[in-house]
């Protein structure tokens, strides 16, 4: 969808491109640093990570506001897990526990203080592994279903994380 409607915008088709999966993880940011790719959409942490390395940036970017706004034209959230059917079938019990799970974090998140959400972010980052801050903004302006003021989020989270 993401890229569909950038391409559509600059008046291209999906068939005028190539798309190559390379997951959400460390091949994607290989396969970046390795010129594999012209260019990736992706998720975070891996954005932010090809964005620290000062060789890549964000032309198109909805992990925030304006961005989201530049591209959709106002907020545009999404969340999934694929599940075979295979495996809802053999597991709809833990199927469903997995998607009230994720109900209830959204809603927690949505509620939380930024002290709270600081105070369950893993040790990793607070150790200086940077990379995941942009990955726990995206998770709070998808919470609050955009309503959170990206640039303050960003100085309340680097006021806590720093202290």
């Amino acid at each position: 969808m993401f890229v569909n409607n950038l391409l559509a915008k600059e008046g291209l088709k999906p068939t005028d491109v190539s798309i190559v999966g390379v997951g959400t993880g460390a091949g994607a940011v290989a396969a970046m640093e390795k010129g594999e790719l012209d260019a990736i959409s992706n998720l975070d942490p891996v954005l932010t990570q090809l964005e620290s390395t000062g060789k890549f940036v964000a032309v198109a970017d909805s992990r925030t506001e304006k961005g989201m706004k530049e591209i959709y034209g106002g907020d545009y959230h999404a969340s999934v897990i694929y599940i075979t059917e295979e495996f809802i079938k053999k597991n709809p019990n833990t199927v469903q526990a997995v998607v009230n799970a994720m109900v209830r974090a959204d809603q927690w998140i949505a509620k939380a203080t930024p002290q709270e959400i600081v105070d369950l972010m893993p040790a990793e980052y607070k150790a200086g592994k940077l990379p995941l801050f942009g990955f726990f903004v995206g998770q709070v302006m998808k919470a609050t279903q955009g309503k959170a003021n990206p640039g303050r989020l960003n100085e309340l989270l680097k006021l806590k994380l720093s202290g």
